[in-house]
């Protein structure tokens, strides 16, 4: 986890880290809205429980990649989450 908030996840992929960074300062700054911000360092496996227990805490999730969209691992990141955190 490279930074704590208590309103929105961030899960990011590679480079990306950086700018979510950035973008969670500016939502404290300037929305009052803390971030927490963690950073998917392996993939392949990856370990979703850190993820789901932030998601729980936040009650938000937001996946950020500069990845396409198309046969992107982020597709199986945002699936996976979701069936986890309503499955438990």
């Amino acid at each position: 986890m490279k930074h704590t908030g208590y309103d929105l996840t961030i899960l990011t992929i590679g480079v990306t880290l950086y700018r979510a960074l950035k973008a969670a300062e500016r939502f404290e700054k300037e929305f009052g809205i803390s971030a927490e911000v963690i950073v998917a360092r392996s993939i392949v496996p990856f370990n979703y429980d850190k993820v789901i227990e932030s998601a729980k805490k936040t009650g938000k999730i937001m996946i950020a990649s500069d990845a396409c969209q198309r046969n992107s691992i982020i597709n199986d990141f945002a699936e996976n989450i979701c069936v986890m955190y309503i499955t438990e």
